[in-house]
């Protein structure tokens, strides 16, 4: 808790100097630590080096000025990169896609403050970031549905991971998704989809994308077709297989107490939100493991009267 208290102190130095050039001794003066022993801790608390969670940091707060009429060049150097290209690289390689490209999806807000003390208590295991924007044409998912009974199901965050976390097959289903409809890309799509008048259930659909439609369904399967939609795409933050599920559930947390409020944005529910898993949540592959959380958008102001 000592050191939660004393780096929160530096997460709030950095957003009140976000536009100025910040370097790892002025984050450790800030504290009273050598910049040896700040690195070294800091990654322990906050789960990256200090100029990592830098670079992050000023790249969410320059979306908010990219949402505006703002040059791209100004928004570069209001951020201390020398150069549009600078920023473009750094921009693209954090949330994937171009600046151009993220620019009509901009949160109009400033991004949520870091508390680290919520999020440790929310298990998240580390940093949630604003989204990945994409948009997404219709695409089909083949697989089963499972009906599930769990007292007072009002939002997907009540039952995330449940494959994941409950052991639904041991395995046999997924084998027999991939060696019947070959999916192109492996990954698997997980959807808690809540009865509308009936909070004590919902239904759980474990699928893989279905390239081959009209292939006849295996007995006990179906078919769903996911609308073309606008994606805000949070990716969990990387963290030990046992606290795998506890990170799901925290950033479902942030995600919908959080983001959204502060973000511009509301859940489009004329589509669903799925959860994607692939092979970075194989703990026999990666000794830290994160999955994808997708959440179709629109802005507030679209919502029709």
């Amino acid at each position: 808790m000592e050191y939660i208290i004393t780096f929160q102190k530096v997460i709030d130095y950095i957003d009140q100097h976000i536009h100025e050039v910040i370097s790892i001794q002025d984050l450790a003066k800030h504290i009273g630590y050598s910049p040896f022993h700040f690195s070294r801790i800091f990654k322990e608390v906050v789960g990256e080096t200090p100029m990592e969670y830098v670079t992050k940091r000023k790249l969410q707060f320059a979306l908010k000025d990219m949402s505006k009429q703002t040059s791209m060049n100004d928004i570069a150097f209001n951020y201390g990169y020398e150069s549009y290209a600078g920023f473009s690289k750094a921009f693209k390689k954090v949330l994937g896609v171009s600046p151009a490209t993220y620019r009509m999806h901009c949160p109009n807000a400033e991004p949520p403050a870091i508390h680290l003390e919520e999020l440790k208590l929310n298990k998240t295991g580390g940093m949630i970031y604003q989204p990945k924007m994409i948009v997404k044409d219709s695409f089909v998912i083949v697989g089963r549905a499972y009906n599930i009974e769990m007292k007072d199901v009002r939002t997907t965050k009540d039952a995330p991971t449940y494959w994941y976390d409950n052991k639904l097959t041991d395995g046999e289903i997924e084998r027999t998704l991939y060696d019947t409809f070959s999916p192109s890309t492996h990954g698997e799509f997980c959807l808690n989809i809540a009865h509308t008048n009936d909070w004590s259930k919902f239904t759980y659909f474990f699928g893989v994308l279905d390239e081959k439609v009209d292939k006849p369904l295996l007995e006990d399967f179906q078919r769903i077709t996911i609308p073309a939609s606008t994606f805000a795409v949070f990716s969990t933050p990387l963290v030990p297989p046992n606290d795998f599920v506890n990170s799901v559930k925290g950033t479902w947390n942030y995600i919908l107490n959080y983001w959204f409020p502060m973000s511009g944005y509301e859940i489009d529910e004329t589509s669903y939100d799925f959860e994607f898993y692939d092979e970075r949540c194989h703990p026999w592959e990666h000794h830290l493991v994160m999955m994808e959380i997708y959440i179709p958008i629109r802005r507030k102001s679209e919502r029709q009267s």
